[in-house]
């Protein structure tokens, strides 16, 4: 038979059927197979089964078992991936004391209560002013100003152990000049938050700590200054004053700008507002208000309901704030009448002096400090609660306070 002849042969072969066939070819075939040793059902794959309908419903559900597997551990070592490199939440509660920022026409120093062990960190760069350390303690944020005697200008960073030069982060939107410059860290301390008037209205600008940006993130319809972060990361507080002087507002907006709401406002051209502040939880802002005559420091939740801290006259600074203890039970205010420190459960502690511009605490929540000079960073007085008689007021230039890391 030739190649050209065998596929017409077979296929003739195949169209008769076994039933065509010759009988004895069939009978001889079967005996064959007799003769076979065939293999356990054990040893067949069971792709060489006949697929029902059941025994497809099975294997869908063990392919999507094995899918659902893979995705359970892919999404494991996502969160964990992630969860490695999640930014911290800000430190809150009393901590340690750690280092104090100082300034003085040298520039930027830090070391111990006592000014020992005082260590240069502002470099090269000139009228250092206005240090905040960051939330964890690890570096310092500060203004260079243009001369000795205005506080705006550029915003510096350098690390708190001075282990490099300072680095300019601001680019042309500079800090806004004021009498105390508000300056917002993010809780990761990857940004800072600040009032700048570059180009000629003031916004809410954030920077990056490492350098690579700042920019606005308000509209310029209206004057938005002092600004303060809350402990989640979530909301920057901050206030608006209209261009008229009508009327003033604490108002709260994601980091981007974005979800602006106004919580309280204030009417009048001579009504004041303060700084807003956070409370160490993120559930309250504080701030101190006068209008049509009346004065209170009041808390404000996110909803815009307000409660009445304290009823009193407030020495209110601009960029001052009413600032919260580390345990978040009591607020620190200046008064006409010296340092109130106003718990949240309406106990007050009065007689603790006096103090001029601004007033913090210290971190262990032991002290509270501001100027009681003339200046807003000189003869600061460092008054312990418990003991107000033991007040010291030779640390001149102290500004800021690290939590020990």
């Amino acid at each position: 038979m030739t190649a050209q002849d065998f596929d017409p042969t077979l296929a003739s072969w195949l169209s008769e059927g076994p039933e065509k066939g010759p009988g004895e070819g069939l009978e001889r075939a079967l005996a064959a197979t007799r003769t076979a040793r065939q293999r356990p059902a054990w040893m067949i794959p069971a792709s060489s089964f006949p697929v029902t309908a059941k025994s497809r419903t099975d294997r869908r559900r063990v392919a999507w078992l094995l899918v659902a597997a893979l995705v359970a551990i892919a999404l494991a070592v996502a969160i964990a991936a992630v969860g490695s490199q999640r930014n911290p939440p800000r430190p809150v509660g009393p901590a340690a004391n750690g280092l104090v920022g100082y300034v003085d026409d040298q520039g930027l120093f830090v070391g111990t209560l006592d000014r020992t062990q005082l260590r240069k960190l502002s470099g090269a760069v000139e009228n250092a002013r206005s240090p905040e350390f960051s939330p964890d303690g690890r570096l310092v944020a500060f203004v260079s100003s243009r001369t000795i005697d205005v506080t705006g200008g550029p915003l510096y960073i350098v690390p708190a152990d001075g282990s490099r030069p300072p680095i300019e982060v601001s680019g042309p939107l500079t800090v806004r000049r004021q009498s105390y410059p508000a300056l917002a860290w993010s809780p990761d301390g990857a940004y800072i938050a600040y009032a700048s008037a570059d180009p000629g209205i003031t916004a809410i600008v954030v920077a990056a700590t490492d350098g690579s940006g700042a920019h606005r993130i308000t509209d310029r319809k209206a004057i938005r200054d002092m600004p303060s972060w809350s402990a989640d990361g979530s909301y920057i507080a901050y206030r608006i004053e209209q261009f008229d002087r009508s009327s003033r507002s604490m108002a709260v907006a994601r980091p981007d700008g974005t979800d602006e709401r106004i919580l309280a406002t204030v009417a009048g051209t001579e009504s004041s507002l303060s700084r807003p502040s956070w409370s160490p939880d993120g559930t309250w802002i504080s701030a101190y208000k006068e209008e049509l005559g009346t004065s209170e420091a009041v808390i404000v939740d996110l909803n815009g309901h307000a409660t009445p801290l304290w009823r009193g006259t407030a020495a209110i600074w601009d960029g001052s704030a009413a600032a919260w203890s580390p345990d978040g039970r009591s607020i620190g205010l200046l008064t006409d009448s010296g340092i109130v420190v106003a718990g949240v459960d309406g106990a007050e502690r009065s007689g603790l002096g006096f103090a001029y511009c601004w007033l913090k605490w210290s971190p262990d929540g032991s002290a509270v400090f501001g100027p009681q000079g003339d200046r807003c960073g000189e003869n600061v007085r460092v008054v312990p609660i418990a003991h107000p008689e033991l007040a010291t007021s030779e640390h001149t230039g102290m500004i800021s306070w690290q939590r020990a890391p």
